[in-house]
């Protein structure tokens, strides 16, 4: 088995993929520790409504119903009360912020989270870094896969550079004009090494992803490609057969 059999699974639709990843997610918050989320149409489209749905007080209702048990409920369809939430970076002086965009996509959980919900503020860099050592860590990372195979960027690590440490990083002409600003903040490489991450999950679906994701196999300056070079052990890609389109020609 090569690197990319081992390291990819793909599935043959879009919507068993976003199935998949949501049913994934679903179940990882039940379970404590700090998990880093994205922001992007790759997740809000598709797999962050199945996850919010699942949570929501109207589906917990209409399956109390069904159980007949208030302790189903709060053992199978609320977070757990020591998960904690944030994102894995934040536009600088965009008209909306990811922070806002994942509160309001993830609305349900969270509002279960309260204060276990972080919003990166870029502005003040050190306090993201004390709530990820507050929680000693995250547990799991979830990434999406950037298009352009020059940066193959996962949150925006390849985007400028790859760099070892949160912080500022500009955009490209592409994705300045797509975001309506400049710069961005993005967690590091470092972050990678910590102890107490269990998985680091990539998730690239659709044909313009095709090219970015057969670079990083190739290029280890790249955001995707440095995680496959150093981190393979814990590194997990999910696609759909249109993301592996270049891996397969």
């Amino acid at each position: 088995m090569n690197l990319q059999q081992e390291l990819i699974q793909s599935f043959d639709t879009t919507k068993e993929l976003d199935q998949f990843i949501a049913n994934l997610l679903i179940e990882e918050m039940q379970k404590p520790g700090l998990v880093m989320l994205p922001v992007g149409k790759t997740f809000e489209d598709g797999i962050y409504p199945q996850v919010n749905h699942y949570f929501s007080e109207d589906e917990n209702r209409l399956r109390d119903e069904k159980d007949g048990s208030d302790i189903y409920r709060e053992q199978h369809y609320q977070v757990h009360p020591q998960l904690s939430l944030t994102h894995l970076d934040e536009l600088i002086d965009a008209k909306t912020s990811f922070g806002d965009r994942l509160a309001s996509e993830l609305k349900e959980l969270v509002n279960q989270c309260g204060d276990r919900f972080y919003k990166i503020n870029p502005d003040d860099i050190p306090n993201f870094e004390r709530f990820i050592r507050s929680a000693r860590g995250p547990r799991l990372i979830v990434l999406g896969l950037g298009a352009d195979p020059n940066t193959a960027h996962v949150a925006f690590i390849g985007e400028d550079y790859i760099n070892s440490s949160i912080d500022r990083v500009e955009l490209t002409e592409a994705l300045a004009a797509e975001h309506g600003c400049k710069q961005a903040v993005t967690i590091g490489t470092d972050i990678f090494r910590m102890p107490s991450i269990e998985a680091i999950i990539v998730v690239a679906k659709g044909k313009n992803k095709a090219k970015a994701l057969a670079a990083a196999f190739d290029d280890p300056d790249t955001g995707l490609g440095y995680l496959i070079k150093y981190h393979a052990d814990k590194l997990k890609i999910y696609t759909d057969q249109d993301a592996i389109f270049n891996l397969k020609h």
